[in-house]
């Protein structure tokens, strides 16, 4: 009674479609993939770096300090006539100085400095985003490919199951004298060939679970089987303008492109302040203390506090400081023009996108009707077979169509998901609709 209960089980969660769902790929590729810690890290970096400190807009603070001991021997002759001798003489000395240097004004550099650490630092972020919608769709298309392969390889495990009736048919009709040894031998041979299709077709199932293992970090020895044996494809409901909203509001790569302008003209801000002259302001405390066993000052000791103000401005070094800036404003104009074409490129790959889209689900209407077709067709065709009304040949052209007709559908079927997972990521919403 138990085990009955367990094979029920069994059967209960195969009819549902036991499996690992693409939302458990995706969750743990968020977790696990190792280019987007990676992503993440360097995402870190440009947060870490976006401070006022590093813009310069913070004081520099230095202490230093020293202590000399030595010994010499001196001779000293005076014009008097005097002299003075001393051998090992020990000389010390210590002094110690903390200093603080501001700056007051530069050219607006530091400002034009800040302003490109924040860009760089959403530049990290984006670039994570974008990372991680591409790692995504691909492993959509990666699991939709795998169901695809899957759904072919059961349409050749039943065109095999034919083909073995018809060789088991041709040997019995042969052996009663019914039938030829040409009938046999090109039911045998088809029956081969089939089953070289199904050997082929798991070897590119095998290919596909390696990689999106690989791309999720699980052993690439491990299984996949994907919840689903059939590839949904329910309308996405989007009209062509929506999407193109979504894309100039969501786009990554549109906006690393934009952020690219915008740092080129940080760039140009920052090379123009080198061209103004930098002010700061200084101050600091020092300490000296000194002792001499020959010589005329015994001891000396001084200290106190001092405070100032420094300007400095460059005349002239080669040309260098406008050779930087027009060489910044060039490649602020390249960044533009490029942020343009990139504009340009994403919205005719929605285009396309999206009217391929519809074609393919015009294309999948027919390919229904025409497999509904060969499965008549094919129905027809193992009736006469069996009554002999028709040869070994035509009916495998019969088997073929029918397996041509299916795998075609499947085909159409994934084509259809693959243009919908890209727009789903030109349009950033691969996690809200697999996720």
């Amino acid at each position: 009674m138990l085990r009955l209960k367990f094979l029920l089980f069994l059967c209960f969660l195969t009819a549902a479609g036991y499996g690992q769902t693409l939302e458990e790929f995706m969750q743990r590729a968020l977790e696990e993939n190792y280019q987007l810690h990676i992503t993440r890290l360097e995402a870190d970096i440009a947060g870490n770096n976006n401070t006022i400190g590093n813009a310069g807009f913070l004081p520099t603070i230095d202490i230093t300090g020293q202590y000399q001991y030595s010994w010499s021997t001196t001779r000293q002759n005076f014009f008097n006539g005097d002299e003075r001798e001393g051998d090992n003489a020990r000389n010390t000395g210590l002094n110690g100085a903390i200093a603080v240097n501001q700056t007051l004004f530069d050219g607006f550099r530091m400002f034009a400095s800040k302003d490109q650490l924040s860009l760089l630092e959403e530049m990290g972020r984006v670039n994570a985003r974008f990372f991680i919608d591409q790692t995504l769709a691909d492993i959509a298309t990666l699991y939709f490919q795998l169901i695809k392969e899957r759904e072919i390889l059961n349409y050749l495990r039943q065109s095999i199951r034919v083909s073995a009736y018809r060789e088991r048919l041709e040997e019995r009709r042969e052996l009663i004298g019914a039938g030829t040894g040409l009938d046999y031998y090109q039911a045998a041979v088809a029956y081969q060939n089939d089953s070289s299709a199904i050997v082929s077709q798991k070897s590119i199932i095998r290919s596909l679970e390696i990689e999106l293992n690989r791309i999720v970090n699980r052993n690439l020895d491990t299984p996949v089987m994907p919840s689903s044996d059939s590839l949904d494809i329910t309308p996405h409901g989007f009209s062509r303008e929506e999407f193109m909203l979504l894309l100039k509001e969501r786009n990554n790569t549109l906006r690393l492109a934009q952020l690219d302008e915008l740092i080129a003209e940080t760039e140009v801000r920052i090379q123009r302040a080198e061209l103004s002259p930098v002010l700061s302001a200084f101050g600091g405390y020092t300490y000296n203390r000194s002792t001499s066993e020959i010589g005329f000052v015994e001891s000396n000791r001084s200290y106190g506090p001092n405070i100032g103000v420094a300007v400095r401005f460059n005349l002239f070094n080669g040309g260098n400081n406008r050779r930087e800036v027009r060489n910044a404003e060039i490649q602020q104009t390249i960044a533009t023009e490029s942020r343009e074409q990139t504009d340009l490129s994403l919205d005719a790959e929605l285009y396309d996108a999206y009217a391929r889209y519809e074609f393919v689900l015009e294309q999948i209407m027919i390919a229904r009707e025409n497999v509904e077709t060969a499965n008549r067709a094919q129905f027809i065709a193992e009736a006469q077979l069996r009554e002999g009304a028709i040869n070994g040949i035509d009916f495998r052209v019969n088997q073929v169509t029918l397996i041509n007709a299916e795998t075609n559908l499947a085909q159409l079927k994934f084509t259809l998901k693959a243009l919908e997972v890209n727009l789903y990521r030109l349009t950033s919403q691969v996690m809200d609709n697999y996720l």
